[in-house]
């Protein structure tokens, strides 16, 4: 074995190992570079908000990683994806929010797609035609988590941070308005309707408002609400009626309310109360008189003009309308009668020392009428407008009248009638009319045209005419006596002289009186002529109301004005 050199023969040393770096250096750089992923990591998964789901019925507008959720046009989400649902009934958004967007993910949270919107209230989104479409987010104030919701179809009308509160309305027709129609107080717009729906068994609509503060403090307990929604044109008894609200309730309805001034003042409302919305707010007056009972007229004339719910009055205030009119026909006498049924409302009156608005029993009510027809209650029937026609049924004390009574109708009482003032008159003109048919006209007219002639032609005959030219020779030669006589008057006797004075102005006025261009002879002509004219014309007239007895009523055209 070779000897190592400068050995000389010793023996060699155990090798020693030195102390060393567990891991060498090369590893730390990956090592460092993972540790700060692994904190990014951390810090993205950290931040990182949830991933909720919103179903809508189209992605009209929508965008994957570009549609952006928004909370008072702050970002808080955007679009990851976009899906159909299985049945093809719309599509499915899926959306990463921001973590401190989480607290606003809640069982009241909506969601709705802002775009350009057109309607009745206005313009909507018109900034999305530059920034494109977004998904709004109201939070509510639940506080259940919740991830998976179902998007408006349409922008609430009011959002949940609006101050105010919501009522309920039931009614039974919608009329015009519908959601966002103004909601009015004294003419002042304070509220919207949020949206209506309809009961189960479809008899009536529920209709969900909102009233702003501090406009909410007005409605009460005695508040009531009417609907004003376009023009309100009635017409009655009492004429024609055109009412209409502000421009904007013409367009797009809308609802008013108020609280009458009374004894009783409610507190003010909660959210959630239920009010009855009235179609008018005449049916508002209308409901304060729950108590009606059904009486009976019978009328015999014309009742042209009346019809359901012309009103019942007693000295002008109404006490009730009528609710049928019907005609019965007895076939065997022919005779006809018209059956009126009206309803009485106690309560607009104080009845036999009861109250007004206070509540009386059927006997109570009869009991007290029947005593009124005693002291001579009737019903006749009255014009209540003259331009349309229309009659109402007028209630009055006519204590000489006699109660004539028909008979109860299907078990009704029955309230006595007398003629109307028309039909007084029609028949005192038709008894004066039967008195001038009963006249011999006819007669008479011949016997004075007769008498007419036989006046004109003695007037005109030969022996007339004989006896006035006569009589004015006689007068020429008595004038020609006078002159002699006025040469010689101082052998005449004064009463001689005063005789033949007298005598000679009788004569100058029988002769003209008598001459043919005489004004006697001329008025005695005429006043015989204007005899036969009136008496052609009498005949005339006979002749006329003998044919048209109707003629005195309406004038020549004989039925009365439509």
């Amino acid at each position: 074995m070779a000897e190592i050199p400068g050995s000389e023969g010793r023996p060699l040393a155990e090798p020693q190992t030195r102390g060393s770096f567990p891991v060498s250096a090369i590893w730390l750089l990956p090592i460092v570079a993972l540790a700060i992923g692994g904190w990014l990591v951390y810090q993205t998964i950290s931040q990182k908000g949830p991933v909720i789901t919103i179903a809508f019925e189209s992605g009209d507008g929508i965008e994957a990683t570009k549609t952006k959720i928004k909370l008072r046009d702050v970002e808080v989400g955007v679009v990851e994806s976009i899906q159909f649902k299985k049945d093809l009934s719309g599509v499915v958004v899926k959306v990463e929010m921001q973590k401190d967007a989480t607290p606003y993910l809640t069982s009241t949270t909506r969601f709705w797609v802002v775009r350009p919107r057109l309607g009745l209230s206005g313009v909507s989104g018109l900034g999305t035609l530059v920034s494109g479409v977004f998904i709004e987010i109201d939070p509510g104030d639940g506080s259940d988590a919740k991830r998976d919701f179902v998007g408006l179809k349409v922008p609430p009308v009011i959002k949940s941070n609006s101050p105010g509160r919501e009522f309920i309305l039931k009614t039974t027709n919608l009329g015009s308005y519908g959601r966002g129609s103004p909601v009015y107080y004294r003419g002042i717009s304070v509220g919207e309707v949020q949206g209506y729906d309809m009961s189960q068994d479809g008899r009536e609509i529920t209709v969900h408002i909102f009233i702003h503060a501090p406009y909410h403090r007005n409605v009460r307990e005695n508040s009531r609400f009417w609907n004003i929604s376009g023009i309100e044109v009635s017409l009655d008894a009492d004429g024609m009626r055109i009412k209409a609200e502000s421009l904007q309730s013409l367009v797009q309805g809308g609802i008013t309310f108020d609280t009458p001034e009374s004894l009783f003042v409610g507190a003010p409302s909660e959210e959630g109360d239920l009010f009855t919305l009235y179609e008018t707010k005449e049916d508002i007056e209308k409901s304060r008189f729950v108590q009606s009972f059904a009486w009976v007229l019978y009328f015999s004339g014309s009742v042209r003009g009346l019809s359901p719910g012309a009103p019942v009055e007693f000295k002008g205030i109404k006490m009730g309308e009528v609710k049928d009119v019907r005609l019965e026909i007895d076939l065997e006498t022919k005779a006809t009668r018209i059956p009126v049924l009206i309803e009485i409302e106690p309560q607009r009156a104080s009845l036999a020392n009861y109250d007004p608005g206070k509540a009386v029993t059927l006997e109570q009510h009869r009991q007290t009428v029947r005593a009124f027809i005693k002291n001579g209650l009737r019903a006749r029937l009255k014009t209540g407008n003259l331009l349309t026609g229309a009659l109402l049924i007028d209630l009055g004390f006519h204590p000489d009248t006699e109660a004539k009574y028909l008979g109860e109708h299907e078990g009704l009482p029955e309230i006595p009638t007398i003629p109307s003032s028309i039909e007084e008159i029609t028949g005192s003109i038709t008894a004066v009319l039967n008195k001038v048919e009963a006249l011999p006209l006819e007669e008479l007219t011949t016997s004075m045209t007769g008498a007419i002639n036989s006046a004109d032609r003695l007037l005109n005959s030969k022996e007339v005419l004989g006896a006035v030219r006569s009589l004015d020779q006689a007068l020429v030669a008595t004038n020609r006596v006078l002159k002699n006589v006025d040469t010689n008057l101082a052998d005449l006797s004064p009463q001689a002289l005063s005789a033949l004075k007298e005598a000679n102005l009788t004569l100058k006025a029988v002769r003209e009186a008598v001459v043919p261009d005489s004004r006697l002879r001329y008025d005695l002509e005429t006043t015989l002529q204007e005899l036969a004219a009136a008496a052609r014309s009498i005949r005339l007239l006979a002749e006329y109301l003998e044919s048209n007895p109707n003629a005195l009523i309406y004038g020549k055209s004989g039925r009365p004005p439509e």
